[in-house]
């Protein structure tokens, strides 16, 4: 009797799918804060609000620029009339009077375009915090999930812990799947005989440390990981596709195809030990 939790296996995450869910909320955060730079640095122009309440004969208020003024023909221009008025005469010495004048008309400016720019600048600023935040968290994550994945393939597992790692239960007491595979396929329940046959494969290329077995990984991530296997990724293949076809789509198994599987057994073996001793050494 097999005890399988078929979904179970399809809700489990895979790894890179979580970077990439933080990796687009950083992209939202940094989207999210330059639009508040953009709406703090979209401000009205000071001298259109200052000058658009009254009535200047030199301003334009629609077009917010300066309009020639026309005087009538006779008029002495107010110009001329300047020239008139007597203006005192700076002082001689050091000049400190006219420096400290400069000085603060200079500051003045500089504080007009302070003050436009704030909240711009804090804006930035913030977003500029709350990304290097993130991006500390995510590299803190990163390194700390390699190096878990580092020690697990260091570790050498037992066979009941490479079992306690599939993403089903069996209900084999010894886990011993070739054997149970077989009794399976003389019986003629090839359903189970697929689903022990594939048991036996995964375990196998767990213990030889050519994968590592973890609960929530898919047969494809596994698929990945023994295409660099010489003459491994063939037969997995072979094995793998009537496994899903079965388990996951409640098919039935064909005769001769679980027969080629059965019968590429022992050249699976002999490929898995090839390939351990070569990583071995």
């Amino acid at each position: 009797m097999i005890a399988a939790d078929k979904n179970r296996n399809k809700r489990f995450t895979q790894l890179p799918a979580r970077w990439g869910r933080v990796l687009a909320v950083v992209c939202l955060i940094f989207v999210s804060a330059t639009a508040v730079g953009v709406d703090a640095s979209a401000v009205d122009d000071p001298t259109a609000d200052a000058l658009g309440g009254h009535e200047y004969p030199w301003y334009d208020a629609e077009t917010r620029s300066v309009k020639p003024i026309h005087q009538p023909p006779g008029q002495k221009s107010s110009t001329q009339e300047r020239n008139n008025v007597p203006i005192a005469k700076p002082q001689t010495g050091n000049g400190k009077g006219n420096n400290s004048t400069t000085t603060g008309g200079g500051g003045g400016g500089g504080g007009n375009i302070t003050g436009e720019g704030a909240g711009t600048m804090f804006a930035l600023i913030v977003a500029a915090i709350i990304i290097a935040v993130i991006v500390i968290l995510v590299m803190t994550f990163l390194y700390i999930e390699s190096g878990k994945s580092e020690g697990s393939e260091s570790t050498v597992r037992s066979r009941k812990q490479s079992i306690e790692q599939l993403p089903f239960d069996l209900d084999t007491a010894d886990g011993d799947f070739q054997s149970a595979a077989d009794a399976a396929y003389r019986s003629g329940d090839l359903r189970k005989a697929i689903i022990y046959l594939y048991s036996h494969v995964l375990v196998t290329l767990d213990q030889n440390r050519l994968i590592r077995l973890r609960k929530g990984k898919t047969n494809r991530q596994y698929l990945r990981e023994v295409q660099r296997l010489r003459g491994v990724s063939g037969y997995f293949q072979e094995v793998m596709l009537p496994f899903e076809s079965v388990f996951f789509g409640d098919h039935e198994m064909d005769a001769n195809q679980f027969q080629q599987c059965w019968s590429g057994l022992g050249g699976f073996h002999a490929r898995v030990k090839d390939n351990a001793e070569a990583l071995a050494r």
